[in-house]
C-alpha cells in the first residue's frame, strides 16, 4: 500500500488553499483522520458550500479506495483475483450463484440452437428491392 501523501491528495481533489489550511489546522491531514470524518466535522470547518461539496466528493472517493485497497491486501497470493473473488463481498455473490445454478453459457446456447434453425443470410439481389 503506498504512502498517503495529503499535499497530492488535496491538490488532485482541487481543494483551494483556505480549505486545505482549515484541514491542517484540525489535524485532519492524514488518511485516517480523513476517513474517520463526518458531516458535522465539516461544518465546523466553515467552508464554502462548493468546497464543502467537493471535499465530500473526495472523502467519499478515499474511504471508497481505500476499501477496495484492503479487500485486494486481504487476498492470500494463492488464490487467484478473478472476477467472482472481486464480487463477492461487492453484493453480487447471490447473482453469480443464480447464474451458476442455471448452467454453462454453452448449454443455454446449444440449447437455443437446437431449437431455433439457423437459416444461411441470402444473397439473392432480388429480395433487396
Amino acid at each position: 500500500m503506498a504512502n498517503f501523501d495529503f499535499k497530492t491528495w488535496c491538490k488532485n481533489s482541487d481543494l483551494k488553499e483556505a480549505t486545505v489550511e482549515s484541514l491542517q489546522t484540525e489535524d485532519l491531514d492524514t488518511k485516517d483522520a480523513l476517513k474517520l470524518m463526518q458531516g458535522n466535522d465539516l461544518e465546523k470547518l466553515g467552508l464554502t458550500v462548493g468546497q464543502k461539496r467537493g471535499l465530500e466528493a473526495a472523502l467519499r472517493k478515499l474511504k471508497h479506495e481505500t476499501k477496495v485497497e484492503g479487500k485486494l491486501s486481504n487476498m492470500t497470493g494463492s488464490e487467484p483475483v478473478t472476477t467472482k473473488s472481486l464480487a463477492k463481498d461487492g453484493g453480487l455473490d447471490e447473482i453469480l450463484k443464480k447464474i451458476e445454478g442455471a448452467g454453462s453459457l454453452e448449454d443455454s446456447l446449444l440449447a437455443l440452437a437446437s431449437t431455433e434453425p439457423f437459416m444461411k443470410p441470402s444473397t439473392d439481389s432480388s429480395c433487396l428491392s
